[in-house]
């Protein structure tokens, strides 16, 4: 926690932070992405790439409990429901919809 909000996990923001990097990463491994990248890095440092599915699961795990901390303070109804899944719509829904293009 910091002392510019003191109801925020820090160290739970960077490991999900850090397993979201993880998962790209592990994506970025497919056929005609990265392969002269990987060859030339550490066996340590290729770890992400090969192992980045794993990531998802604690991702997963650490939003499960981050999510429903950040409301807990709040009168969960119809009115605050709508507003959460909007707000994060917005946030979320813009990458969802180019990478959908994409393909």
């Amino acid at each position: 926690m910091t002392s510019e909000n003191p109801g925020r996990l820090t160290t739970l923001d960077a490991l999900r932070g850090l397993a979201a990097v993880l998962v790209v990463l592990f994506h970025a491994k497919f056929p005609g992405h990265s392969e002269l990248f990987q060859a030339s890095l550490p066996s340590v440092l290729r770890w992400p790439f090969v192992h980045g599915a794993l990531r998802v699961p604690i991702f997963f795990a650490i939003s499960g409990f981050v999510i429903p901390l950040s409301v807990d303070k709040y009168r969960i109804d119809g009115r605050f429901i709508r507003r959460f899944a909007v707000k994060r719509s917005l946030r979320l829904d813009p990458v969802y919809w180019t990478v959908i293009a994409r393909r």
